[in-house]
């Protein structure tokens, strides 16, 4: 498989929760990553659906605080139950010095938070190369 990992990332609510998608995007284009960015105005169905029509390794939910945790988890439930094994990345952009954190969903292995741009490029990486290694096997 040659292809590069594709990797969606989805802004949880509005403009500013897609332009921190949109700079993350931009830095997993330039590791040579296929980025698609989903629409802040789609519906969380619309999204759910697109993770398959890209055929998506990774998924990323891009959220600009505050937040309420429950509308995180909405469409993290969502993604989860169509897509059982899907790496998740909460992309909970509070900066290096976070002193609040968004906990991964417990029991997720496949969840997880990164609080800054260049932590969640690193969970990227790591969960698209695992993923095409699951599928040499």
């Amino acid at each position: 498989d040659t292809r590069a990992s594709r990797v969606l990332c989805i802004p949880l609510r509005d403009e500013a929760d897609e332009s921190c998608a949109k700079m993350l995007a931009q830095l997993l284009a330039l590791d040579g990553l296929a980025v698609d960015v989903a629409s802040a105005d789609s519906l969380s169905g619309e999204v759910v659906e697109q993770v398959a029509a890209i055929g998506a390794d990774v998924v990323v939910i891009s959220i600009l605080p505050p937040i309420a945790q429950r509308e995180t988890r909405l469409l993290w439930k969502r993604l989860r139950a169509r897509y059982p094994d899907l790496p998740i990345i909460v992309g909970y952009w509070l900066g290096p010095n976070a002193t609040e954190s968004l906990l991964p969903p417990p029991g997720d292995a496949a969840s997880k938070v990164a609080t800054t741009l260049a932590e969640a490029v690193t969970l990227i990486r790591s969960a698209a190369a695992q993923r095409k290694l699951a599928k040499a096997v």
